[in-house]
């Protein structure tokens, strides 16, 4: 599947009462304010409807990777997991239906961000959640001016703002299954107003599920942005570019367990499996120009771009006639099979 790619040009400083009120969520960044819904903890209460934000303390403090961890802690969010990693998280606010997140808007720095966000936002993409600096997350009528499918809420992903002073920073991480992740930023602002950021985030891992007959069950993304701003000091005006590049290929797969091999062996994934892989490819461009000639007046305009492609091998059925060619397969799913097993436990004895 090629996701046809999504262009807008929109004036945001009309668009939400809250963004004009906003605070900055590092209060030195000159950016923040302009990507921003509810802009800081302080400034739930004032949101029409409910509000929650994740900031930075708080996420430094887990370093969690996993979107579905993050969220857990904020009320009124509910997960269902997949995978076990978060690549394709199932959320739900205020219980809407969890599927893909198909009933809760998906922004990343207040941009939409699912491949088809107006015809297919259950699309199979999401944020590398590890580069997230902060998280808003708006229930009730407070979402509704964030865009379509905000019957549950919205959900906004704060990327790594450009520094406003020298920045370096590295962590590294190693774990069972041979799984690592590396996040990496350097960044500073001159005092000509010429701001950088370039960060990179890779994330790998064997996977914890136990193939029959061997094989991998894990992931492996490599995420890289670059970010350009220039803010001179006193001067009205304020520009940045973003740009994002993430691929993905993980060895995930629609496939489940009987009831009976589930409870005898929760991570075993039956052989049949082995080759299922998703790869995704997504490309991000945002540019964002702000001009702000009094303290009670302020324009935003941003353009953004994003593409994505998808491709994922996986079984499906069986093939029960022995059918020559693809077109004459009269397949089985898995399941009905499942189902059926599940049905008759008398098949284990």
């Amino acid at each position: 599947m090629r996701a046809r790619p999504s262009t807008a040009v929109a004036a945001l400083a009309p668009f939400c009462a809250l963004v004009a009120q906003a605070q900055t969520t590092s209060g030195d960044d000159p950016f923040m304010e302009e990507i921003t819904i509810v802009g800081s903890p302080e400034d739930v209460l004032a949101v029409t409807g409910a509000a929650h934000v994740v900031g930075p303390e708080d996420m430094e403090q887990f370093e969690y990777s996993d979107i579905q961890r993050m969220v857990r802690r904020i009320p009124g969010i509910s997960v269902q997991v997949e995978d076990g990693y978060g690549l394709r998280p199932n959320l739900s606010i205020r219980g809407v239906a969890t599927e893909r997140s198909a009933r809760i808007t998906l922004l990343e720095d207040n941009v939409l961000i699912a491949p088809a966000p107006y015809s297919a936002p259950s699309a199979y993409y999401f944020p590398t959640a590890g580069r997230m600096s902060a998280i808003e997350v708006l229930k009730g009528p407070a979402a509704i001016a964030q865009g379509p499918y905000t019957i549950g809420g919205a959900v906004n992903m704060l990327s790594t703002p450009v520094p406003s002073s020298p920045a370096r920073s590295l962590m590294l991480e190693y774990g069972e299954h041979n799984t690592y992740r590396v996040h990496g930023i350097v960044g500073a602002t001159g005092d000509n107003g010429f701001g950088y950021l370039l960060e990179t985030h890779q994330w790998r891992s064997d996977g914890f599920q136990e193939v029959d007959r061997g094989g991998n069950s894990g992931l492996d993304v490599k995420d890289y942005t670059v970010k350009l701003a220039y803010a001179p000091e006193r001067s009205p005006h304020r520009v940045e570019l973003k740009l994002q590049f993430a691929d993905q290929a993980s060895d995930q797969s629609y496939l489940g367990l009987t009831d009976w091999h589930f409870r005898q062996a929760p991570l075993r994934r039956y052989g049949v499996s082995a080759l299922d892989n998703i790869s995704t490819n997504h490309d991000q461009a945002i540019l964002r120009y702000n001009y702000s000639p009094s303290d009670r007046l302020s324009l935003s305009f941003t353009a953004y771009n994003n593409e994505h492609a998808r491709n994922w091998f996986k079984t499906e059925g069986l093939d029960f006639n022995g059918s020559g060619s693809a077109a004459e397969i009269a397949a089985r799913s898995w399941s009905a099979i499942i189902g059926a097993i599940n049905a008759n436990q008398r098949f284990f004895g």
